[in-house]
């Protein structure tokens, strides 16, 4: 595996990649057995095309962290293993990180919210730690593995399709929410949809540690069909049956302001 390191550079054109941080432009650009490392001293990077394979996109390594703009227009980048993002990234509505470890932003970095991230260990606990920075849409299909948050969490909409997704003892603000696949495990923390999402429960487990110590703001969403293996306590949510241990989600229709309790009572 070899660090390969850009320089002012299109992320996919050949012999514009460098095989140390020194700004000489000498190698071909990072294949399936490389790490893209983009440092402070980096520069502008422009995608052209998708890239097909890397090992890591690291942004955050080498002393201060890559103070560029990595512009991805509706290109997507494919990680195998983390991914440590600075700096400011730019795209268009298609454009996806894809990465198969952990994931890490800086701090200070400015992110796209049109830029779409996908992760998928397949083993293992993997950490996401966004230390407060909005992503933009979160999609999580990583069988075999757990992702844990490091801080409270603010995306897009999010959906889990595989693997275990834990709050870890963090607060929840995402768009829709849809649950395909994998364990959604709020731990008795608090999930906030935004206005006008929608909550959606085809596969997979919604669940919390005890009964009644988790709570979802629905945003105002109609919660229709939802399973939760634990008693979840919901407010701003309306009632569009076919729920399951959901508390306090209000009737639909006149009177307005009607709470109901779904499922078998408390």
């Amino acid at each position: 595996m070899a660090d390969k390191y850009g320089d002012n550079l299109a992320f996919n054109w050949p012999d514009q990649w460098c095989d140390a941080d020194d700004g000489v432009q000498d190698v071909a650009a990072p294949g399936a057995s490389d790490t893209a490392n983009l440092t402070f001293n980096s520069g502008n990077c422009t995608l052209t095309g998708d890239v097909a394979a890397i090992v890591k996109l690291d942004m955050k390594q080498y002393g201060p962290p890559y103070a560029g703009t990595l512009a991805m227009s509706v290109y997507s980048i494919n990680a195998s293993g983390d991914l440590s993002l600075a700096g400011t990234i730019t795209g268009d509505a298609g454009a996806i990180i894809y990465g198969g470890g952990d994931l890490e932003v800086d701090a200070g970095m400015s992110f796209d919210t049109d830029v779409e991230i996908e992760l998928g260990a397949s083993s293992g606990g993997k950490g996401i730690n966004t230390v407060g920075v909005a992503l933009g849409p979160l999609k999580i299909d990583a069988a075999g593995a757990a992702y844990n948050l490091s801080f409270p969490l603010s995306c897009g909409d999010f959906e889990l399709a595989g693997g275990t997704f834990n709050f870890n003892t963090k607060a929840v603000t995402c768009g829709s929410l849809t649950i395909s696949g994998g364990t959604f495990d709020m731990q008795d923390e608090t999930l906030t949809l935004n206005a006008g999402s929608t909550l959606t429960h085809s596969g997979g487990e919604l669940t919390s540690s005890t009964d009644y110590g988790a709570t979802i703001d629905a945003g105002g969403a109609t919660v229709t069909g939802v399973t939760a293996s634990k008693w979840i306590n919901v407010t701003n949510g309306f009632d569009g049956g076919g729920n399951t241990k959901l508390s306090g989600l209000t009737a639909l229709g006149p009177p307005v302001g009607t709470l109901g309790l779904m499922g078998a009572g408390r």
